[in-house]
């Protein structure tokens, strides 16, 4: 019968001493021997062609890691130059750009705010030239006008006066005849006289006032002259241009505070002022000696006080009358004394 192991054949005339030999004895041996290097080659084989997998999974796996930490050497060493040195490179580039941006900006800010300042000065400078030079102006037209007026005064008071009196006595020199002063006394003390070397004028009743009127002296173009001095009490002054029984006139009074007054009186007693104004030119106090002069051309008159021109008004109410002289009482009693009157025809 054959070997099961070896295929052989064997003896088969005892079934027991062929199965002992075939269990125990050197066949047995042999075929072991040679059964286990079959099994040990078989292994060795698969363990190497393992071997040489492994390993090249292993070169596989090495060269991987090293291209992975050569990548991240290089992009560590990258990222270290990006940090180190491109980063603030940028950094600082932009820093340098926003700092010129910001000095630029600086820059135009003040050369801005100084070229407003240096506009607004000249603006200043300019308004403050253009006021001066306006003033210059409204100062020379007021000196001019002045001027204009100053020489009118002295055309209308240098020829011969048509009337002219020291006012000591009724007396005077005028073709047309005596002034014809209205000469009279009141109950209160008061009224019109020639006393003292001049024509008086008083009234000692609160808010009344006693007119002296020339009738003899009626004129309609004129330049008047009278001086006059407050010997008590506060106002007094001339009168012009009188008509209807001296209750409609003009009057030029002045007052011992130093303001002077161009009133306009209608025989209803009413009162307007024309001109309401103080002047330096004006003699304060009482006993104190005043010139006072009145042009009067068509409607508009011109007022001058110890030779100064005053100012002028216009009015058409009253274009001619009779001249005279006034004192108002304003509370104890007033007393004015005038001299030297003159008067011309214009």
């Amino acid at each position: 019968m054959r070997c099961p192991a070896c295929g052989q054949m064997v003896s088969t005339t005892s079934g027991k001493i062929g199965y002992s030999s075939y269990a125990s004895g050197p066949f047995q041996q042999l075929e072991y021997r040679h059964g286990t290097p079959k099994n040990i080659n078989v292994a060795s084989t698969v363990t190497s062609r393992s071997l040489q997998s492994a390993q090249k999974l292993s070169t596989l796996l090495i060269s991987a890691i090293v291209i992975v930490t050569l990548l991240l050497l290089a992009s560590g060493v990258s990222l270290m130059y990006y940090a180190g040195i491109i980063h603030p490179t940028q950094l600082h580039n932009q820093a340098t750009a926003t700092a010129q941006v910001l000095q630029n900006a600086s820059r135009h800010t003040t050369a801005t705010a100084h070229a407003h300042a240096t506009a607004t000065v000249r603006a200043d400078k300019a308004d403050k030239k253009a006021a001066a030079i306006v003033a210059a102006q409204a100062t020379a037209q007021v000196k001019a006008a002045i001027a204009m007026q100053q020489n009118m005064y002295a055309r209308s008071t240098s020829g011969k006066p048509a009337f002219s009196s020291p006012l000591f006595f009724e007396s005077g020199t005028d073709k047309e005849g005596e002034a014809d002063w209205d000469i009279y006394p009141t109950k209160d003390g008061g009224g019109c006289a020639f006393t003292g070397n001049a024509l008086h004028s008083s009234v000692f009743q609160a808010n009344y006032y006693a007119p002296c009127i020339a009738h003899g002296l009626r004129i309609h173009n004129f330049a008047l002259e009278i001086q006059m001095a407050i010997l008590k009490g506060e106002e007094g002054g001339v009168i012009f241009r009188s008509n209807a029984h001296d209750k409609n006139f003009y009057s030029l009074r002045l007052k011992t505070d130093g303001i002077y007054a161009l009133i306009l009186t209608r025989d209803d007693g009413h009162t307007t002022p024309l001109i309401y104004e103080k002047s330096p030119f004006i003699k304060k106090g009482n006993g104190q000696a005043n010139i006072v002069t009145v042009i009067a051309r068509a409607s508009t008159i011109y007022l001058y006080i110890n030779k100064h021109y005053m100012g002028s008004a216009s009015d058409h109410t009253y274009s001619a009358g009779a001249i005279g002289v006034l004192a108002i009482d304003r509370q104890d009693g007033t007393d004015v004394a005038f001299n030297n009157l003159r008067l011309w025809k214009l």
